[in-house]
């Protein structure tokens, strides 16, 4: 009977890992659509790659970016108010009058980012930036 119970099981965890990639992972056709006019709001580009890319004025408030890569990304002016980037990397990237009222950055990588009111992070800036003197 025990025998029986473990390929039911086994396909079961299985199925939920399954379903559970495809409901929160990377939407790609939102990635697109995001790239093409700067505007994606509470959708999911957890684990997107934007490096290098010039988002300037985008509106993606409420999104999810966890660890999204954003290294040297341009966000100026950016609406990222109540945005989920926990765990990403900001490294370099410019957020110059950004707006992050009410965003997540835990454990965000901000080493030598440069923040909203145009100051330079320090190399060891994780989670918040520890703006250089």
């Amino acid at each position: 009977m025990k025998t029986q119970k473990l390929p039911i099981m086994m396909f079961f965890i299985i199925f939920m890992f399954s379903v559970t990639s495809v409901c929160y992972g990377l939407d790609k056709p939102q990635l697109e659509k995001f790239l093409k006019t700067k505007k994606c709001q509470k959708c999911d580009l957890s684990g997107a790659d934007l490096s290098g890319r010039n988002l300037s004025g985008a509106n993606l408030n409420g999104a999810n970016l966890a660890s999204a890569d954003l290294t040297g990304t341009k966000l100026q002016g950016a609406d990222l108010a109540g945005t989920d980037m926990t765990l990403a990397n900001l490294a370099r990237a410019n957020l110059t009058k950004a707006k992050l009222n009410k965003a997540n950055l835990s454990g965000a990588n901000l080493a030598g980012a440069v923040w909203t009111d145009g100051k330079k992070c320090k190399e060891r800036s994780v989670g918040m930036c520890k703006s250089r003197r």
